[in-house]
């Protein structure tokens, strides 16, 4: 009853955005099990380049194939594009990255098969949605934006809209690439200094966390 009230009274909710491969791996699959429900079969995500969408995804939703070239790997055809122009839909769950697609494929072309496939009942998840939604002409089910945080909204009938989150993702990453640069560098000159690596990090808004084992009376 509890995960049925999150999934339909939520409106957004905001998480610092984290650091490295396994917590934001960690962070999506947090996100889903809070957050969405089987009737989420259009997933918008948004945020500029070298923001974790990739990362977060595979976190969200384990095992999906993945068909942008983040590590060089390009899925061609596109199996959303494929298994649209057969009607013949043999996933449960299908990525694109608009961004990447529009190299290959018409922007309505892509609309449609999207389209097609939510009539199937497919999920559909996809990067840089704000630049389907236009023609589209329908929201997310869940949008989730990444930039220095996470945010996860359930649009209605006034918002939020891509662009919105697209505005403050993307503007924010700048501050993120910061404190990741500031906190590489302060790491580096305390191990200089003979401190001992860090344990574990933690997140603060626009900053860093470093967690220190614990230091003997001779040491400090």
């Amino acid at each position: 009853m509890k995960m049925t009230l999150i999934h339909e009274y939520l409106m957004h909710a905001v998480y610092f955005a984290p650091r490295g491969r396994r917590r934001i791996h960690e962070l999506g699959a947090d996100l889903t099990q809070r957050y969405l429900s089987a009737e989420d079969l259009l997933i918008g995500v948004i945020g500029d380049a070298g923001a974790g969408k990739s990362l977060l995804i595979q976190g969200m939703f384990p095992g999906l194939e993945l068909t942008n070239d983040d590590k060089g790997i390009n899925v061609r055809p596109l199996s959303l594009l494929n298994h649209a122009e057969t009607d013949n839909f043999e996933h449960h769950t299908y990525h694109i990255d608009m961004l990447f697609e529009l190299a290959f494929s018409q922007l309505a072309v892509l609309a449609e098969a999207v389209q097609k496939a939510l009539q199937e009942g497919c999920r559909v998840v996809v990067e840089h949605f704000e630049l389907l939604y236009p023609v589209l002409e329908r929201n997310a089910h869940v949008l989730v934006g990444i930039g220095e945080e996470v945010i996860v909204a359930r649009p209605g009938m006034f918002g939020p809209f891509p662009e919105e989150i697209k505005s403050i993702v993307y503007q924010s990453l700048y501050y993120r690439k910061m404190a990741h640069s500031a906190e590489d560098i302060t790491q580096q000159v305390l191990e200089r200094m003979g401190v001992p690596r860090a344990s574990d990090h933690d997140d603060v808004r626009r900053g860093f966390m470093l967690c220190l084992p614990p230091a003997s009376p001779r040491q400090i």
